[in-house]
């Protein structure tokens, strides 16, 4: 297992346990673990998406239009 630094562990945690409480929310059908797993996922796409946007982003086509994309992506793994 990778080690992260600097905090970063705890930040994500806390990120993890309330996206997934949300989810739980908003789709009481799906368990904690699934929950927690879904919201790793949902974490790791717009957590991925901010090195292509930060600084100068980057300047290719399938970079344009893709928070729609992305927000279609976590709107079916939160409700699926």
């Amino acid at each position: 297992m990778i080690r992260l630094f600097f905090g970063y562990e705890d930040f994500y945690h806390q990120w993890i346990d309330r996206i997934a409480r949300q989810l739980q929310v908003i789709n009481p059908r799906i368990s904690l673990p699934d929950a927690e797993r879904r919201a790793l996922l949902m974490i790791s796409m717009v957590d991925g998406l901010s090195l292509f946007h930060g600084g100068e982003g980057l300047n290719h086509r399938a970079n344009q239009g893709i928070e729609g994309d992305v927000v279609q992506w976590v709107l079916k793994i939160a409700m699926d």
